[in-house]
């Protein structure tokens, strides 16, 4: 399984505190593969790589250095997550680990989601039962089918739905038209095997949820000890 961080000049110092909680919260043995842009001015921990893909472009090129750190990678399948989706509880690694191999049998799946981004969809239904886990099927006119919410992609799926120059916020609306044309199957689950906060919000950071649901608190212990260690920009400490 490999798990993809996409990362950017403005967004790489939180790759500390996401490294932190990773390891803490999934496991400092599984690999994690970092794209950015500039070389890092600090470490990471072992089980985390970094590869620069080019200089740091502007927010309608998004979707371009995107497709060129895809472009790097041969797997079938990735676990795509972004630099502040800072993992507040411990993750069920056995039902991700079902979902990935799930995936690689299931070709017709593009995206399967790790959270509750396809629970609280619109028109979802039930699909089928993985182990454990309950299966849902995303209606393909529901909000946010395609989101860069934490989850599996058929990455071959993800690199057709990716237009150059484009901005996340509109390549993830257009995305939407796009998945639908493929015909390709969006899945989550009732039971939602990672649950993180988005760490910044509205340029602030934002421990207690923001506009999430107050289930996405991050442990107040953790908050204390990554304001210890002066990772958070001052300017973004309201």
């Amino acid at each position: 399984m490999r798990i993809v961080i996409y990362s950017s000049d403005a967004t790489a110092w939180s790759l500390r505190p996401f490294a932190y909680l990773f390891n803490r919260y999934w496991s400092d043995a599984q690999a994690v593969s970092v794209f950015g842009n500039s070389p890092l001015p600090f470490a990471l921990p072992d089980n985390f790589t970094f590869t620069s893909i080019g200089p740091f472009l502007p927010a309608n090129e998004w979707t371009t250095d995107l497709r060129n750190a895809l472009d790097t990678l041969d797997d079938d399948v990735i676990c795509l997550l972004m630099d502040d989706y800072w993992i507040s509880r411990k993750v069920d690694t056995t039902a991700a680990q079902w979902m990935y191999e799930y995936m690689l049998q299931h070709p017709e799946v593009a995206r399967f989601d790790l959270c509750t981004d396809r629970l609280y969809a619109a028109g979802i239904t039930d699909y089928a039962r993985l182990g454990y886990l309950d299966v849902i099927r995303s209606d393909p006119m529901s909000y946010a089918h395609f989101s860069y919410q934490a989850s599996f992609w058929r990455r071959a799926t993800l690199l057709d739905c990716l237009v150059p120059h484009e901005s996340p916020w509109d390549s993830e609306i257009r995305g939407d038209e796009r998945l639908r044309r493929l015909g390709a199957l969006v899945l989550g689950t009732r039971q939602a095997p990672l649950r993180y906060t988005i760490a910044v919000q509205k340029g602030k950071f934002e421990p207690g949820g923001g506009y999430q649901t107050p289930a996405h608190e991050m442990n107040k212990e953790d908050v204390a000890y990554i304001l210890a260690q002066n990772w958070i920009p001052a300017e973004l400490i309201a």
